[in-house]
């Protein structure tokens, strides 16, 4: 009842409700939308893990060790790519 009246007596509240929620559904799905776009640059490590792999499987170490380097330079917590690399290194004879 008492909402039905601020409604019909100040058309301005309802306006100014109604931007306040519009400004908190963008503030929160603003960083949604920016961790969405660095979620999708950092995905590429994996891709030049799997190209570093391909290479390695072809017998080209020069161009595995550089994709391998590539993907630890973007996601150095990615384990695989650093043993990956020691066999790729052990596989050119480079053991220092």
């Amino acid at each position: 009842m008492i909402y039905n009246f601020i409604i019909k007596k100040d058309n301005w509240y309802v306006n100014l409700m109604y931007l306040k929620f519009l400004l908190f559904a963008l503030l929160l799905i603003f960083p949604l939308i920016s961790k969405a776009k660095a979620y999708d640059i950092s995905d590429t490590f994996i891709e030049y893990y799997k190209q570093g792999a391909k290479y390695y499987y072809a017998g080209q170490y020069d161009l595995a060790l550089k994709s391998y380097n590539k993907a630890i330079k973007l996601n150095p917590n990615f384990a695989q790519s650093y043993a990956e690399k020691g066999l790729t290194l052990s596989n050119l004879k480079q053991f220092d």
